[in-house]
């Protein structure tokens, strides 16, 4: 499984959703458009993903 690397702009009215809600929202779009992600072992698996650097609530951010 490779590494993949995208951009993303946080702005208008989605400078509101929190970093976890911003995460929750991309696993489900990654699994609705087929991509297999790789998932953390143990009792509950879930999605691995990492933000190099989560914003604020309520900053905007183009990249």
């Amino acid at each position: 499984m490779s590494k993949l690397r995208f951009v993303f702009e946080k702005t208008g009215r989605a400078r509101y959703l929190s970093h976890l809600d911003l995460m929750r929202t991309f696993q489900r779009a990654f699994k609705r458009a087929g991509l297999e992600l790789k998932h953390s072992e143990g009792f509950n698996p879930h999605p691995q993903m990492s933000v190099l650097l989560p914003l604020q609530l309520g900053c905007e951010s183009v990249c």
